[in-house]
């Protein structure tokens, strides 16, 4: 089990995700809506990981870093470090949200996907992470 940037490599499983999280009346992307034509696949992995560099994120966001929870090459869950706060992820949002799919909740993958995600934000500099659940 690891943490791995977003993939082409992991797209049925993702996409499998994507189709749990909406008959439970969730999301795991905002974006979820465009991702499930075939041709929109790479531009939404792209999209991902353009969000860690400053000069692509949307004024009113901040650099953020996805990653992916995959076990035994299946899509668990996703997690998000936000590099800094703004006055709105002060409030609600904070450093680090993740959402781990429906099918595989209290199955213990939530603490994992926290405890490998903390050093990743210690190396970004974030000392004492503020943690958003949704």
């Amino acid at each position: 089990m690891n943490l791995e940037l977003p993939s082409e490599k992991y797209k049925k499983s993702y996409l499998e995700a994507v189709k749990e999280f909406l008959e439970k009346g969730e999301y795991l992307e905002r974006e979820h809506l465009k991702i499930g034509l075939e041709s929109d696949f790479s531009e939404h992995i792209q999209s991902i990981r353009d969000k860690i560099n400053i000069e692509k994120v949307k004024e009113g966001k901040v650099p953020e870093t996805i990653y992916w929870l995959i076990d035994n090459e299946e899509f668990i869950g996703k997690i998000n470090i936000r590099h800094e706060l703004n006055d709105r992820l002060k409030e609600s949002g904070g450093n680090i949200g993740y959402k781990i799919r429906p099918s595989k909740r209290n199955m213990g993958y939530g603490s994992k996907i926290l405890e490998l995600v903390l050093p990743k934000a210690k190396e970004l500099g974030i000392d004492n992470a503020l943690l958003y659940l949704s």
